[in-house]
């Protein structure tokens, strides 16, 4: 699949993710976004998806983190930002 976005680049750091073993945080190497995300079912139809999931999960997670209130809100910023997503 060829990705719209550079999944590669956003990277968040496992010390914000809970360590299962002892049910606490622990600090590790970063982890890219597209290597969380890849882990999720998507319960979508593959026949009317348009987008892949990764691609919207992060267009919401920038324009939540960058301010934005509604789904109107986060299309705008995708719309304004397609070429930094891209």
């Amino acid at each position: 699949m060829n990705s719209a976005f550079d999944l590669q680049k956003c990277e968040l750091s496992d010390s914000t993710l809970p360590d299962k073993q002892s049910g606490g945080l622990h600090l590790g190497k970063p982890t890219s976004f597209q290597s969380l995300v890849s882990t999720l079912e998507d319960p979508r139809q593959q026949t009317k998806v348009l987008y892949p999931l990764d691609e919207i999960l992060l267009l919401c997670f920038c324009g939540v983190v960058s301010g934005c209130d509604s789904f109107v809100d986060i299309v705008e910023y995708g719309t304004e930002k397609l070429k930094f997503l891209r």
